[in-house]
């Protein structure tokens, strides 16, 4: 499992996003991986994803497991990741 951070350089709400993302990084225990969509668009629309930021959960073969995206709550990363009920 690892979550994916889809983000672009000029979406307003991605600082504040990615400070939650941040703030949750100790208690998860996988991978993060960013990735600017303006940089890899295959991986955008392979993931279809329509607006950034998104943070998606992925399985080990790829698949979706959940996703959020806009403005997010320390407990809504824990919660798409497992670490929290």
């Amino acid at each position: 499992m690892k979550l994916l951070k889809f983000y672009a350089n000029q979406s307003s709400n991605f600082e504040t996003f990615d400070t939650v993302v941040n703030l949750a990084k100790d208690k998860i225990h996988m991978l993060i991986e960013d990735i600017d969509i303006d940089k890899r668009p295959d991986l955008a629309e392979k993931y279809n994803i329509p607006v950034v930021p998104t943070l998606m959960l992925v399985d080990d073969s790829d698949s979706e497991c959940g996703r959020i995206n806009g403005n997010i709550t320390v407990h809504d990363v824990l919660q798409l990741a497992g670490a929290t009920s």
